[in-house]
């Protein structure tokens, strides 16, 4: 859209769960069946986040931010900085 309104300005990620700037929205699916919690989210963000580590490459924060969990489908989405 940015494109096509001809805009200046560079686009910047925004979190779709609130609106702030920096953060990209992620979506996070247990394809086993069990429903994803924060504590998964936390989990695996975290751990792969001690993971990339290793590589400068593909080295990232651990950021997290705004987590919501959808008991009903299972699926947790969350913000990412």
């Amino acid at each position: 859209l940015a494109a096509i309104s001809r805009r200046a300005a560079t686009v910047e990620s925004r979190s779709l769960l609130t609106g702030e700037s920096g953060f990209a929205t992620i979506e996070m699916v247990n394809t086993k069946g069990r429903p994803v919690q924060p504590g998964d989210v936390m989990f695996t963000v975290s751990k792969l986040s001690r993971m990339s580590a290793e590589n400068d490459e593909l080295r990232f924060d651990g950021d997290v931010g705004k987590i919501q969990a959808n008991p009903s489908t299972g699926i947790a989405v969350f913000d990412m900085g």
